[in-house]
């Protein structure tokens, strides 16, 4: 597991990039990215799920990895970080990329939604953007199941 806090999908593919093929060797690789893009007004719903598909395409395509899973983008309750967008802005955008992704994702690219359990506002922490414990518990979990069905 590789943690990049405050990335875009652009600097996480830069990581992943150098990463190689090293990645190669794994079943499968998760992103949960493309809620910092969504924050600045300078990037539509439809640049961040070009630039997730064509990073998650990379691996597939250059570096052998043989499933991909794109989860779900999370809502937001809180405006700090965001950049010429409000906060009904953002959560249409993050319904925007994960209706695209839902439909986008075929193949090898597969897209995850989240259990209950991540989603809301009462699992996220105070600062209204980042998952509270239980929040992280049930990531957690959703990923492992995520990962069991590819």
């Amino acid at each position: 597991m590789e943690g990049c806090s405050g990335a875009t999908v652009r600097e996480v593919g830069r990581l992943v990039r150098g990463m190689g093929p090293l990645l190669g060797r794994y079943s499968a690789v998760v992103f949960s990215v493309g809620s910092n893009d969504i924050c600045d007004a300078r990037h539509t719903p439809e640049s961040v799920v070009g630039d997730l598909l064509d990073l998650s395409q990379l691996l597939v395509n250059a570096f052998g990895v043989p499933k991909v899973i794109v989860c779900q983008v999370i809502r937001r309750q809180s405006i700090s970080h965001f950049r010429g967008i409000g906060l009904d802005q953002y959560n249409a955008a993050v319904d925007r990329v994960n209706d695209l992704l839902k439909a986008r994702c075929t193949g090898k690219v597969g897209y995850w939604r989240h259990h209950h359990g991540v989603l809301g506002g009462r699992h996220l922490h105070d600062d209204g953007i980042h998952l509270n414990e239980n929040g992280q518990k049930a990531f957690r979990c959703s990923i492992i199941r995520a990962l069991s069905r590819c």
